[in-house]
């Protein structure tokens, strides 16, 4: 809809229903009325269908509006991929840019973490199609004929083969080195990873998730001088709050590893006010070290227990979601094991370990040491 002020805004009308008698029958006569969602078919985002819209949920519907209007078809109608779930409309508006089709299936994503967070960031994607559409022209064949035709022209090819490579093939080339080294970390290869890492840094100085990327490297190396002046580098150049709020909570893993505590708890601090899955992270963090170090058992349980209340909040895997529960259990079942609520603790220890049979070390421990403080010294002997 176009509005007075000559600003675009989208209006959902499969949201609006008459309130007939029929309706008001249906919804007074059950606590869960048979009646029709407030959903349309075709353009609400999934996550909106369960009741947990997000600002990306927005992106979604704009994404299938513009498919509808490029397409002439309703997205409902439209063919979806089995294995992405992504709708197949490409073939259907051969007039579209193929690098910002692909933008539209980003907005489009069945999973919000995969669309833009924001139109902030759909604006600087924009920003970079033009600089790849530059970069697809300069390399083409028609212009190379013409570059090598007019030495006027091989100058200006030089000038712009200097730009695009500085600006548009360096960031993506950077971006691939990122890529291989957060593989060569997942695997445990430090050196490749590092080696990656910095590479990236010479292609892209300016990007300061990638300072965040090295420091942790450095960490895991126990290099503690190195990391820091990565993270402190990351937060000096940190363009985004996402990156900022991870450089505090990787600033506050150096500092517990250092002994820093009181540093590191200023630094949990800060990345638990994050709106994203780091925020639970750095709460695990700090509770933790607050039961290790400052016994403040009640104010750790309540951080805790908030967190298991809210890691639903957030769109994560299945697998991820259980790794983080199973630490916020076990730091709980550690916590109520100091304040000898026993079998407080055991409900929480058994839960770690039913959720997480990988890392079962630390969780057998605190179970044994519950168990022996409730004089079942049989059962303790198991876990040990």
């Amino acid at each position: 809809m176009l509005k007075p002020d000559g600003q675009l805004a989208i209006i959902d009308f499969g949201t609006v229903r008459e309130i007939s008698d029929t309706y008001m029958i249906a919804f007074r006569g059950s606590s869960q009325p048979n009646i029709t969602s407030i959903v349309s078919r075709g353009y609400t985002a999934p996550e909106q269908i369960n009741g947990r819209a997000k600002p990306e949920s927005d992106l979604f519907v704009l994404g299938r509006t513009f498919v509808h209007l490029l397409t002439a078809t309703p997205s409902c109608e439209l063919p979806v991929d089995a294995s992405t779930g992504r709708v197949v409309w490409q073939k259907k508006a051969p007039q579209v840019y193929k690098l910002f089709a692909d933008l539209i299936d980003d907005l489009m994503a069945p999973l919000s973490r995969d669309r833009p967070k924001d139109s902030g960031v759909v604006l600087k994607s924009l920003d970079n199609l033009r600089l790849r559409s530059i970069e697809r022209f300069v390399t083409s064949p028609r212009f190379k004929v013409v570059a090598i035709a007019s030495v006027s022209f091989g100058i200006l090819f030089g000038i712009a083969s200097f730009a695009v490579h500085k600006w548009v093939i360096s960031p993506l080339q950077a971006e691939a080195r990122s890529q291989k080294g957060r593989e060569a970390l997942m695997s445990g290869d430090l050196e490749i990873a590092r080696k990656n890492f910095e590479e990236e840094i010479a292609l892209n100085p300016k990007e300061s998730m990638f300072y965040n990327n090295l420091g942790l490297v450095c960490n895991l190396q126990q290099e503690y001088k190195c990391a820091l002046e990565k993270y402190q580098k990351s937060l000096e150049m940190g363009s985004d709050r996402e990156t900022i709020e991870i450089a505090h909570y990787n600033l506050g893993n150096l500092y517990q590893e250092t002994q820093n505590f009181d540093a590191a708890l200023a630094e949990y601090k800060i990345a638990m006010q994050s709106s994203n899955a780091v925020s639970i992270s750095a709460k695990n963090n700090y509770a933790r070290l607050q039961i290790w170090q400052y016994q403040n058992y009640d104010e750790s349980i309540d951080l805790l227990k908030s967190c298991l209340t809210e890691i639903d909040n957030f769109d994560l895997s299945e697998k991820d979601a259980n790794k983080i529960k199973t630490k916020t259990h076990k730091n709980l079942g550690w916590a109520y094991l100091q304040k000898a609520d026993y079998r407080t603790a055991e409900n929480h220890l058994r839960n770690a370990i039913d959720l997480d049979r990988d890392d079962l070390a630390a969780h057998h421990c605190l179970l044994a040491k519950t168990l022996q403080a409730q004089k079942e010294i049989k059962n303790a002997l198991v876990f040990l």
